[in-house]
């Protein structure tokens, strides 16, 4: 019965996971090329 509200939470947090490991790796990637132009 709670199978499906399951895999819809854990398809959820995986796409929120994942959205905030690439948001962060654009941050990183931009302080990285700051500091190369200086």
């Amino acid at each position: 019965m709670e199978e499906s509200t399951f895999s819809h939470l854990m398809v959820l947090v995986a796409v929120i996971g994942l959205a905030g490991f690439i948001y962060l790796m654009e941050r990183i990637n931009k302080r990285i090329m700051k500091e190369e132009q200086k």
